[in-house]
This record gives C-alpha cells, sequence and structure tokens, in this order.
C-alpha cells in the first residue's frame, strides 16, 4: 500500500515589523487630511499629496506580494507535486469505474429481463397495459429484492383491477373513462372526463328539449292562427247564407217616420247566433239588405 509520508515542516513564525509605529505615524499624518479642503489654487499640491499616499499605498502591498510569495513557494510546489500524483491515479480509477458501471448495468438488465418476464407469465393484468407504463427505476438496485417487486406488481394489478370495477359501473361513458384510464392509470383523471362528457351530454340534450318544444310552441301557434282563420271564413260564409236566406216580404215594417235611405256597404266579423240578432234587429227595423 502506498503511504504519503510528508517531512515536518516548521511553521513559519509570525512576520514581524514595526506595525505599531507606522500605524500610529500613519493616524498622525493622515488625520490632517480628513478635515482639509483644497482651494483651486491648491490643486497641484492635492494632486502630490495623492501620489503620495497611493506610493505609499503600493509599497505595503508589494512588500506583502513579496512575502506571500516566498511563504507560499514551498506550498505551492507541493500541491503541484500532489495535483500530478492525482491526475495518475485518476486515469486507472476511471477504467475500474467504467467496469463497474458495466457490470452493474448488466446486472439492472438481467434483473429488468427477470421482472419482465415475471410481469408477462405470472401477473394477471389487463392486456392493453404496458410494463412501461408502471415501472419503478428503484425495483433495479441491488437492495431491492425480487420479492418486494414481485408484492408490488400484486398491488397493482389489484389497484387496476379495483379501478377498472369502479369505471364500469359509472352511469353513463364508462368506456370514454376507460380509455382515459388506460392512458393515465389515474382513477381520478378518468371519472372527471366520465362527469366532463355526461356535462355535455346533458347540456345537448336540453338545448334539443328546449329547441323542440319551442318548434312546438310555434307549431300549435300555427294550428291554432289556421284553425281560427278558417274558423272565421266559415263564418262569413254562414253570414253571408243566413243574411242572402231573409224573406222580408213576410216581416211586419214598424211604423216608422220616412226619411230619406241610401245604401251603406260594411263587412261585420260576426258568429252564426250573432249574425241571426243582426238580421232579426234589421228586419224589425224595416232595413234593406243585401250579402256583398
Amino acid at each position: 500500500m502506498i503511504e504519503l509520508k510528508v517531512t515536518d515542516v516548521a511553521i513559519p513564525s509570525k512576520i514581524a515589523f514595526n506595525f505599531e509605529e507606522i500605524k500610529t505615524e500613519l493616524a498622525t499624518t493622515l488625520q490632517r487630511y480628513e478635515t482639509m479642503v483644497y482651494t483651486a489654487d491648491q490643486m497641484k499640491a492635492a494632486k502630490a499629496d495623492k501620489a503620495s499616499l497611493n506610493k505609499l499605498k503600493k509599497a505595503l502591498n508589494d512588500e506583502r506580494i513579496r512575502r506571500e510569495r516566498e511563504y507560499m513557494a514551498p506550498f505551492n510546489e507541493f500541491k503541484a507535486q500532489i495535483a500530478e500524483l492525482i491526475s495518475l491515479i485518476d486515469k486507472p480509477v476511471m477504467l475500474i469505474d467504467s467496469q463497474v458501471k458495466s457490470y452493474e448495468e448488466a446486472k439492472k438488465e438481467q434483473k429488468r429481463q427477470q421482472i419482465s418476464e415475471y410481469f408477462e407469465t405470472e401477473c394477471d393484468m389487463p392486456e392493453w397495459l404496458k410494463l412501461e407504463q408502471i415501472f419503478n427505476p428503484s425495483w433495479l438496485n441491488a437492495s431491492y429484492s425480487m420479492k418486494n417487486v414481485e408484492n408490488d406488481l400484486k398491488g397493482i394489478q389489484e389497484g387496476i383491477a379495483g379501478d377498472l370495477a369502479v369505471l364500469s359501473e359509472m352511469p353513463a361513458f364508462a368506456f370514454e373513462a376507460t380509455e382515459v384510464y388506460k392512458q393515465t392509470l389515474n382513477i381520478q383523471t378518468a371519472i372527471n372526463e366520465g362527469k366532463r362528457l355526461l356535462d355535455i351530454q346533458q347540456r345537448k340534450e336540453e338545448a334539443a328539449r328546449m329547441k323542440a318544444e319551442e318548434e312546438a310552441r310555434r307549431h300549435e301557434e300555427a294550428r291554432i292562427a289556421a284553425e281560427e282563420a278558417a274558423q272565421a271564413a266559415q263564418d262569413d260564409l254562414n253570414i253571408r247564407e243566413n243574411l242572402g236566406s231573409v224573406d222580408t216580404s213576410e216581416m211586419t215594417q214598424p211604423e216608422v217616420v220616412e226619411h230619406p235611405k241610401q245604401w251603406i256597404s260594411f263587412r261585420a266579423l260576426l258568429t252564426v247566433p250573432q249574425a241571426k240578432e243582426l238580421r232579426a234587429f234589421f228586419v224589425a227595423r224595416g232595413i234593406e239588405f243585401n250579402a256583398i
């Protein structure tokens, strides 16, 4: 077994420098800049002060970078060497991993075939049901025993049989609901589709009923109008016949004052009794009349 052996390395001690001295001096030096306001004539001096401060800042940072490189140089070399060793290990790891995955895929395919065979020969599933519709990827895990898979399939078989029995009892559109269930294996979705189709059918039937009632009403109104027209025509004919058959010679004319007479033509819509009453009135008043 290869073992990594690292020689003990002395951890660098704290880098000492005159931190407090510089900090104190800076605090005193920089304090005057906090309230300083440069006039237009002092812009040259302002630029010089800015350059001086930036120069000091750069000097401090450059020293930090130099010290960091010195301290990190051994570690960076160690880091690069470790990375090189890891890259050497990665190649065989990948080759081994490929073989392991191929073996695991072969085992999964073998188990898939075993599940498929059990599904085809031992399960009393509907002929339309495909294994892919109910397949659970976890069945292929090595930790998931074939016994557990068989129990799952039996439970699915019982569930589907129960769902189909429920759908077959639907009062309408059981076939359509079952077809939806075959695609979704969701009984609530199937029931909802049956209800939707039933609602459409009921609304269509209601619309057809209302249309039929409206047509029947119109036909009845037309029939009544036709009967009334026919009756009116017959009454008119009867009036004409009754008025034409009156024998005025046999009528006793009442004694009336003579007034000039003139013919007045008119039509009247009367029943037969009304026509008779009108004729009697004319006769009683000595009014001459003829049928038009």
